[in-house]
């Protein structure tokens, strides 16, 4: 199993997991048309979380070159809450003899009262090579132009504009559609011609807020979280054993966010199991805990005692996946990592053990051993027996196995570092540092190449439970 995956008894879990993207293909249009010349009729309605109301389609007959007018629209919040894409679309209908005589643009603002479009209509005048209007466009402030300006062809299917949203930030967004029939001298083979165009906001993408905008929602603001100094220490106001809330600290990713006190509300079933929510990590992936079967769970008589009470109703502990020691392995500081590097020489602990020698016992020590690097096993070398009133500060410097027996042989041996010598009616007392085959950095001790023998637990329940299934796709990749 990839190791990045698995970092504590909890699995990370990309927000992926309970957020679904619903993606809407849903739209409205508008069918706004003109019933007669400078009167349009005007719609309002609703979609998902947004909602238009305004002028969306035009019908220009009677024109004349130099003409110029404005369609204009709002999107704002609706009545639901929710984030996701529109799409504005232009759809237009016009005889070919216009050629390149049409053009459109967009402009949008959210400050209509200082940033807009406005039209004077000029007057109709006659000339020789016919009637042309003088209409003029007046841009007030500086709205934002999205598209154009650009050519209208028949039959253009043109993408306006495509805006993401977030219900709990957008205003109220004022769309000024500027449409100009050019002025470009012989214009008499468009005399009595029309064109239209119908515009269509889509609702491409929308989602509802995420499980994790949910959870972030209940950050306690009343002041009993803990505070995070810049310093990385923490100062706790006290424990809390009456309510549960939502707390956050900084972390390598950004704010996380995590439960404190007594939380009713962090369950979630996934791969058949039931987890707990323990943070909303900063990436805003979701560090969850095993917390029982959800087949066994689910087929008990008194399940809601059993999840009120954390999945233990007393006889049986629902919460496990199984025991395990963490490491089988020991004298190397590298066994107290979940991965750890390959031994790669002898090594003298620095912690010092004691250990007591009778006048009457009789412990074999030697200057020397041996090491059997395919047995892993230690032996001394020409041992000699003695009893504790013999051991003295001489010995300090030579080897032992603690033991009675002259062959006695194991992964270890012990080096005298100190003696307090008995006196006949005292113990002897021996210190001793460890001397065993193992890391001989803490670069290699690091290295991540082996597993504990707990990670090879969790990876067979993971390979059982997740891995190669629908599932495996939710779990996120970050390390923490």
């Amino acid at each position: 199993m990839d190791t990045k995956h698995w970092l504590s008894l909890g699995i990370i879990l990309s927000c992926l997991l309970i957020v679904g993207v619903t993606t809407s293909f849903a739209y409205f249009t508008a069918n706004i048309t003109k019933e007669n010349e400078n009167k349009t009729k005007v719609e309002a309605g609703a979609i998902g979380s947004i909602k238009y109301d305004g002028e969306l389609t035009f019908n220009e007959t009677n024109i004349y070159p130099g003409m110029q007018n404005i369609q204009t629209f709002t999107i704002e919040k609706g009545s639901q809450e929710g984030t996701g894409t529109y799409e504005i679309d232009l759809a237009s209908t016009l005889p070919e003899v216009f050629g390149s005589d049409i053009e459109i643009t967009l402009y949008k603002t959210t400050t209509p009262e200082t940033d807009n479009v406005t039209r004077k209509e000029g007057s109709l005048t006659q000339t020789a090579e016919g009637f042309i209007k003088e209409d003029e466009i007046i841009i007030n402030g500086s709205p934002e132009i999205v598209y154009g300006p650009e050519t209208l062809t028949n039959n253009s299917e043109i993408i306006l504009e495509q805006a993401d949203f977030d219900t709990s930030t957008l205003a109220k967004t004022t769309y000024y559609l500027v449409y100009n029939y050019k002025n470009n001298g012989d214009q008499n083979a468009q005399q009595g011609q029309t064109f239209s165009g119908k515009v269509t906001v889509k609702l491409i993408a929308e989602k509802k807020p995420s499980i994790v905008d949910q959870i972030i929602s209940q950050l306690d603001t009343t002041g009993k979280c803990p505070t995070v100094n810049d310093d990385g220490t923490v100062v706790v106001n006290g424990v809390e054993a009456t309510d549960g809330y939502v707390c956050s600290a900084p972390d390598d990713y950004g704010t996380s966010y995590y439960f404190r006190g007594t939380v009713e509300n962090n369950w979630v079933k996934f791969a058949n199991s039931y987890w707990r929510i323990i943070r909303i990590n900063g990436d805003k992936t979701i560090r969850m805990i095993y917390a029982g079967d959800a087949t066994v769970i689910d087929s008990l008589a008194n399940k809601e005692e059993v999840l009120k009470n954390g999945y233990n109703d007393g006889d049986t502990d629902y919460t496990q996946i199984g025991t395990s020691a963490f490491n089988s392995s020991d004298m190397d500081n590298a066994y107290v990592g979940y991965m750890y590097g390959n031994r790669d020489g002898i090594v003298e602990g620095d912690m010092e053990v004691t250990s007591s020698h009778s006048a009457t016992e009789t412990i074999y020590y030697a200057q020397e051993y041996t090491y059997n690097a395919e047995t892993d096993l230690f032996t001394l070398k020409d041992p000699v027996a003695l009893l504790g009133t013999e051991v003295t500060e001489d010995n300090v410097g030579w080897y032992t196995m603690n033991n009675g027996s002259s062959t006695y042989s194991r992964s270890y041996v012990y080096k005298v570092t100190s003696v307090t010598p008995s006196d006949g009616s005292s113990l002897a007392s021996i210190k001793s540092h460890n001397v065993a085959y193992g890391t001989t950095s803490k670069e290699k001790a690091r290295e991540n190449i082996n597993d504990s023998t707990i990670k090879e637990a969790i990876d067979s329940w993971y390979e059982t439970h997740i891995k190669d299934t629908e599932y495996e796709t939710y779990i996120a990749d970050s390390l923490f």
